[in-house]
Formats: structure tokens, sequence, C-alpha cells
């Protein structure tokens, strides 16, 4: 299992390090997290501005939007992934040409996905 847990770490590495390249996929969460450290210390100022229930309201419609987003992305990403990759297999549709099970496949990517 940790085997194929290195594989699939490794692919998803190459995957992205040739989309948006290695420094800009390696420094991903450094921006996530000084996007979340700006919004804690912004917020103090923002609550005396906007109350509460329409703060709340607005952070969950900002939401909504940017999962519209990525779903609607996630729907033209095979046709992206063909046209950058042409017709590259992945590691974790491979359970019909290795000896390992579709549970043991997707076990481990939502592992990945995780972490």
């Amino acid at each position: 299992m940790r085997e194929l847990f290195a594989v699939m770490m490794k692919e998803e590495w190459r995957l992205h390090a040739t989309m948006f390249g290695s420094i800009s996929f390696a420094l991903f969460p450094v921006l996530i997290g000084a996007i979340t450290f700006m919004g804690s210390l912004i917020l103090s100022f923002i609550g005396e501005i906007i109350p509460g229930p329409t703060l709340s309201f607005l952070v969950h419609a900002q939401f909504l939007l940017l999962g519209i987003m990525v779903g609607g992305f996630g729907l033209l990403g095979q046709e992206v992934m063909n046209r950058r990759f042409g017709q590259a297999s992945l590691v974790a549709y491979s359970s019909r040409t290795l000896p390992l099970s579709d549970r043991r496949i997707f076990t481990v990517f939502v592992v990945k996905d995780t972490v």
C-alpha cells in the first residue's frame, strides 16, 4: 500500500508540475496559508462594518460560486487532460491491468488527495 501511495504521489507531482510548474505547485499550500492568515486578520475590521449574518451569507455564497466553478472545470477536466497529455494512463484507472483491487486503489487515492 505504501508503494502505491508513493507512486500516486509522484504521479500527482509530475502531472501538476507539468501543467503549472514545480515551484508554483510546491508553493500553493503557502499561498492558501497566506490568504487564510490575511482573512483572519481582516475579519475583525470587517466584522465592525458588516453584520455577522450578512457576512456569513456572503461567505457561503462565495463558497457556492467557487464550488460551481470547480465543478464546471471538473466536467471539462477529462478533455483538458487528453489535450495536454494525450492518452496517458493514470495509476488510479489501472485496476484492470495491475493486480490491485478497485477498493485498494480508491482508498489510496482518497488518502493521497487528503494529504
